[in-house]
């Protein structure tokens, strides 16, 4: 025997009054990435992270020479023997946090989705932005 309109929409009404809502686990999982949609919230969750931070390595690409002196204001260049790039590593100061904090969303190719012109950003506090920022890391 199959089921009527009415007991299927008193069945729906009788499961929707009891649904709760899940439990929300911020970054339960350490491997998925911290989502931010916005670039207000990409500079509100870098500047967090930067109070709790000592020291800093950013990698960029080997043809990225102004992204490359300008990290090299803020730190040294650290022997990786990467061929393909640069890494420059150095502590986290308030003009560190100033440049950072300062930079315009960078424009171009993929504008809409880059945060940072560094390509990849690790803080020695767990936090990471890799991939110009759109992938976004936070150890717990």
């Amino acid at each position: 025997m199959c089921p009527n309109n009415e007991s299927l929409s008193h069945a729906l009404e009788h499961l929707l009054e009891n649904l709760a809502p899940a439990e929300i686990v911020p970054n339960a999982d350490p491997s998925a990435p911290i989502v931010c949609d916005s670039f207000t919230d990409w500079k509100r969750l870098l500047a967090e992270q930067l109070h709790t931070a000592r020291t800093f390595e950013i990698h960029c690409w080997a043809d990225e020479a102004n992204e490359i002196r300008l990290a090299l204001q803020y730190g040294t260049r650290k022997d990786t023997g990467w061929q393909y790039g640069s890494v420059i590593v150095g502590p986290v100061t308030p003009a560190f946090i100033q440049m950072l904090l300062a930079l315009p969303q960078p424009s171009g190719t993929q504008a809409d989705t880059k945060r940072t012109p560094f390509f990849s950003i690790f803080l020695d506090n767990g936090f990471s932005a890799s991939h110009y920022g759109t992938e976004i890391y936070k150890q717990l």
